[in-house]
């Protein structure tokens, strides 16, 4: 099957729209929906507006002809418009004017961080390459890990529950309302689901969720089992093996890339460096393998990775060896 022309799609979603586009057509325009979730979830939207306007007459007062003229415009850059081989009827035009809607609200979800691409669609929050912190219409507050997306319902705050869909991690501090659960789809299997609470939520790309509560409680579920996480505990949901599993939170650094704080009380080397890599996104290397099991028990809050560096130098007595953007700690042969 051939690729889908865009420069066509605009057309043919309206004729999708009107019940007349064909069966290759159709195929056509499903290709291009599913290359893109956002798209896909567009176009849904798009029908239910479509079906609840189903009732229009043709003799509709509005200018219809007018209306597809601009769409025409628009489909083909301002050029000169293409006759057809027959002039479409209402419901084609009409279509037409719906589907440009839905490529204008596609591409401006990929354009902004944060809007409300077209009226009745989703709002979506987007931090690029360094967390960022945002208020929820609820008055929620959230903090989204660099990477994450966080797409907010049409009637977010106006149903009985606040839903929401996180992609990546992000921490929440949920406004507290016992008449709106506050749910949150983390991933394609597990949803979170409270009244008001403070928690960390990680999705990752293998299809594994982590949560961990730093106040109040929330559900933890993937539609066959479900946890109560209190305060101080974590959860994570392993997608090989489709479990749920509930332990005592025992990483002070959960949260650290919202806190800018790293905490190691006692910790063996070989995770400190690990740790170090995940926050800093360096390549620190271990090059003697008696310095794996050394201690370290230090705060760093607000440091840079260059001091960081230097203070496990002087505690250790070590060397640092950079080789492009390799770092190695060396034992130092002088100890």
């Amino acid at each position: 099957m051939s690729k889908p022309d865009t420069d066509h799609m605009d057309e043919l979603l309206a004729k999708l729209l009107a019940g007349e586009a064909t069966a290759e057509e159709q195929a056509r325009a499903a290709q291009w929906l599913d290359e893109d979730i956002s798209r896909r979830e567009a176009f849904a939207d798009l029908e239910k507006i479509w079906e609840k306007s189903g009732n229009i007459a043709a003799d509709y007062s509005a200018d219809t002809d007018a209306a597809w003229e601009k769409v025409k415009r628009k489909m083909n850059g301002g050029g000169t418009i293409i006759p057809l081989q027959r002039k479409p009827n209402f419901m084609y035009r009409a279509a037409a004017v719906f589907a440009f809607l839905l490529s204008v609200s596609v591409a401006a979800y990929f354009i902004f961080g944060r809007e409300q691409a077209a009226e009745g669609l989703a709002v979506t929050y987007k931090a690029s390459d360094r967390p960022k912190n945002d208020t929820l219409a609820d008055g929620s507050r959230i903090t989204l890990n660099s990477g994450a997306v966080l797409v907010t319902s049409e009637n977010f705050n106006a149903g009985k529950e606040r839903r929401v869909k996180l992609t990546g991690e992000a921490f929440f501090d949920v406004a507290h309302n016992k008449e709106q659960p506050f749910i949150i789809e983390a991933g394609e299997k597990t949803t979170v689901r409270v009244l008001g609470t403070s928690f960390n939520v990680n999705t990752e790309a293998d299809g594994s969720v982590d949560v961990v509560v730093a106040t109040g409680r929330v559900l933890f579920a993937n539609g066959n089992d479900s946890l109560i996480l209190t305060a101080g505990e974590s959860g994570h949901y392993d997608p090989a093996s489709g479990s749920l599993a509930e332990n005592e939170n025992r990483d002070p650094n959960f949260d650290s890339w919202k806190t800018h704080k790293l905490v190691f009380n006692d910790t063996e080397l070989e995770k400190v460096v690990a740790i170090l890599n995940q926050f800093y996104r360096a390549d620190i290397r271990i090059g003697n393998g008696s310095l794996r099991s050394m201690r370290l028990t230090a705060t760093y809050e607000n440091e840079s990775l260059e001091h960081v560096l230097e203070l496990l130098r002087e505690t250790f007595g070590i060397r640092i060896v950079r080789d492009n953007a390799q770092i190695t700690l060396e034992k130092d042969s002088v100890n």
